[in-house]
């Protein structure tokens, strides 16, 4: 008998985009889905989901839980850790979580069974913390913690960032794991570490120093670098789907995942659009299109 896996995603706030990505996100997975299959949203927002209500069960977050998730550093992204440690203790089987600008791009049946043998997954590798060429943020936080020890794993150069866009947990490793990745992003926080990717880097660390991680980007495919292109494309496809009425299952049927992967998940910005578009959000009664 199979194990029940559980795919999960959080989606907070009033900034519709969230919500339209994450319900295309679980539309793809819902093309390639099987009967041990569970789907769950957390959001404050539990009304956006009633059209899916069939398929997921909608856990909803009040202001109180959510505060108490943030923890008393109020890092925003310490949210993923507690829904999926809530998930872990609510939940048999494997645990997989999704970020909403993500995309299911083929049967998942394969990466459910490494997880069976007792392999964990993040989306993929990105670049050691030691290399030159990583991001300021991350340099930032290197120069602080470069060489120093946290909870006992030494920040060496074998230390690197992967990318969280999915984090797949198996379900003998699920609780020790997120209670150890809790542990390094609330020790980052209270040492005043400035990265907006703290609870990225303790998946990255932790999961990395327990051994048979692996990347699940033949699986998933992680749009973070043309956000704006891909959430045209879903409301083009979506809106017209809901204004007629289909069925959540018979829309995902019709998502041509062929087609969609054309779409570019990164479109480079050069620091001078990036400054204008800056300047624009700043001002009332501008709008600037990046094309």
């Amino acid at each position: 008998m199979n194990l029940k896996t559980t795919f999960i995603y959080i989606a907070l706030g009033e900034k519709f985009t969230y919500h339209l990505q994450t319900i295309f996100s679980l539309l793809s997975l819902v093309k390639f889905r099987s009967e041990a299959t569970k789907y769950v949203i957390y959001t404050d927002h539990p009304e956006y989901y009633n059209w899916l209500s069939a398929l997921i069960e909608i856990r909803n977050i009040h202001i109180a839980t959510f505060e108490n998730w943030i923890g008393p550093t109020q890092y925003f992204y310490r949210t993923k850790i507690k829904a999926m440690q809530d998930a872990a203790l609510k939940d048999d089987g494997h645990l997989i979580f999704l970020d909403s600008d993500t995309m299911a791009i083929a049967p998942l049946d394969q990466l459910i069974g490494q997880l069976s043998s007792g392999h964990n997954f993040l989306h993929l590798k990105e670049r050691f913390l030691s290399d030159k060429q990583i991001t300021n943020d991350h340099k930032r936080m290197w120069k602080i913690i470069g060489g120093t020890k946290i909870n006992n794993i030494v920040m060496d150069d074998t230390i690197r960032m992967w990318n969280s866009g999915i984090i797949a947990l198996n379900q003998q490793d699920k609780i020790k794991l997120l209670d150890d990745v809790l542990l390094f992003n609330d020790t980052l926080c209270d040492q005043k570490i400035v990265c907006r990717v703290k609870e990225q880097f303790a998946f990255s660390v932790v999961l990395e120093k327990h051994g048979n991680l692996k990347v699940a980007d033949s699986w998933i495919l992680h749009y973070w670098g043309n956000k704006e292109e891909w959430h045209q494309k879903i409301l083009d496809f979506l809106m017209p789907l809901l204004l007629a009425a289909h069925k959540p299952e018979d829309v995902a049927e019709l998502i041509d995942t062929e087609e969609w992967i054309k779409t570019p998940y990164h479109r480079h910005i050069s620091s001078f659009k990036k400054r204008l578009l800056k300047f624009c959000i700043n001002k009332k009664d501008r709008t600037l299109t990046i094309e």
